[in-house]
């Protein structure tokens, strides 16, 4: 690829970072903060989650599903 060709946001960006000496310190800084946040992270053994759902039983003898889902989600 010639100087003279567009390579674009991302090409620019790795000719840039290839050469660079700083490239391996951003590396190793990234990793380390990374490393550094999950240890901070708080843990649970068994968190509560909250969900928000509900749960509709209907008893309806004698009416097929399609009918009592309609009946139930059309106002």
């Amino acid at each position: 690829m010639t100087n003279k060709e567009h390579k674009g946001f991302t090409g620019s960006l790795a000719a840039a970072a290839i050469p660079s000496k700083l490239t391996p310190l951003a590396i190793i800084a990234s990793l380390l903060l990374g490393l550094f946040a999950i240890w901070l992270l708080p843990r649970e053994e068994e968190p509560q989650i909250k969900v928000p759902m509900i749960d509709v039983m209907v008893s309806q003898p004698g009416a097929s599903p399609k009918e009592v889902e309609q009946r139930l989600t059309i106002p």
